[in-house]
């Protein structure tokens, strides 16, 4: 039985592009403590919540690819056109700036460790405690993890959609990845293992795909119930507060130490996927907001903004900002520098996405499914989970 094709929703699209701008803000301003001016705690307490736009990156992509294999489920081509089609999204940018960057390491002698290495293979995020912050002068990479964990999980998550019969045993994996995901992050500091690795660890964080997958799993085939969007209002609501309290009494904005990565992931899951699940709801205001043609321009570029915005945002720190100050002060300086490594991040986006990202997308015909394969029939009839349902 041929499934429907998959639904474009412009607010996932536009939900990526305010993710950046929490992302980019966090990174540039780096404001970790609470500051002793009292006019600034509000903006502390906001980028207290900045580090949720990547659990939010993580559920929205878990979400359109489980929906993606899902519906391709049964297809002749199954692998190959995934595999295929996630190269072609993915590797051009990526190699071509790590390309540069290892050109730019030999040019100007900068400093650069084997670990530099794991970079390209996807392994970063499992030795960021050796790993370089800065292969050169203001050069950051460190950024990257989040892309490492994502490749990581899509090389195997393929094979669970395809081997499980019914979408009741791929849940019951999505149950089991998160169990285990709590469990190793609450044994972590039992082996004394770096909090950094923790942290960054495919171990422990690739419960935030999994959230999002869940959802696709769940809507699949049936309207949202009715229960859904209320108590994700709430569910958000209860999380944000939880990490505004603790930012306020703890006067930090990430989690630095074992016990908030025990505590804090969770909650970060709970209130990304919680705005996953409003951002489904047709008309509802997150989505509206979302849907925003400016944004939905900017959440269509996120790939490459992403990638790019870290790697040049400790000179315009390090050496615009204090180039300016004197003319203009500490805080306008820091204003017109950040202004500046934004725009130079778009721009480059942009040209990536016109002349690298989209050229290559256009060879996805290369990659094409056939029609479903006669076993698919089995799958179907299998029975599908209820999800409860409130009264009334």
């Amino acid at each position: 039985m041929e499934r429907p094709a998959q639904r474009f929703v412009p607010a996932l699209e536009g939900v990526r592009g305010y993710a950046f701008i929490v992302v980019f803000l966090v990174h540039f301003h780096r404001v970790l403590t609470r500051p002793p001016e009292t006019w600034l705690m509000p903006y502390f307490l906001f980028l207290s919540l900045g580090w949720l736009a990547v659990p939010l990156f993580f559920a929205v992509s878990g979400y359109l690819i489980t929906q993606i294999l899902y519906r391709s489920k049964g297809r002749e081509g199954y692998f190959r056109v995934f595999y295929g089609r996630r190269a072609l999204r993915v590797l051009p940018l990526y190699y071509s700036v790590l390309g540069v960057v290892a050109v730019a390491t030999v040019l100007r002698h900068w400093h650069w460790t084997k670990v530099y290495l794991t970079y390209f293979f996807y392994l970063q995020n499992f030795t960021r405690s050796r790993s370089i912050f800065l292969i050169g002068p203001h050069v950051g990479l460190g950024h990257l993890w989040s892309m490492s964990l994502e490749e990581q999980f899509y090389l195997l998550w393929p094979l669970v959609i395809r081997y499980c019969p019914d979408r009741k045993s791929m849940l019951r994996v999505c149950y089991a990845v998160l169990i285990f995901c709590f469990a190793a992050r609450v044994c972590w500091p039992l082996f004394d293992l770096p909090f950094v690795d923790g942290y960054y660890s495919t171990l422990t964080r690739a419960d935030g795909i999994i959230c999002g997958a869940m959802i696709a799993l769940w809507l699949e085939d049936r309207e949202m119930p009715k229960w859904m969007p209320t108590t994700a209002k709430w569910a958000a609501l209860g999380g944000v507060f939880i990490l505004l309290v603790r930012a306020w009494f703890y006067g930090r904005s990430l989690p630095d130490v074992y016990s908030n990565l025990t505590l804090m992931v969770p909650i970060a899951n709970v209130i990304s996927t919680a705005l996953l699940v409003l951002l489904l709801v047709e008309n509802a205001w997150l989505a509206r907001v979302s849907s925003h043609r400016w944004i939905c321009w900017l959440g269509r570029m996120s790939y490459g903004l992403y990638l790019f915005h870290n790697l040049y945002l400790g000179y315009f720190q390090d050496v615009v900002a204090p180039a300016l100050t004197p003319a203009m002060g500490v805080m306008a300086a820091r204003v017109v520098s950040g202004s500046l490594a934004f725009l130079l991040t778009v721009l480059l986006a942009k040209l990536s996405f016109d002349l690298l990202e989209t050229p290559a997308l256009r060879l996805k015909h290369l990659f094409q499914y056939g029609p479903m394969v006669q076993r698919e029939v089995a799958f179907n009839r299998s029975p599908e989970p209820q999800l409860p349902q409130t009264a009334g």
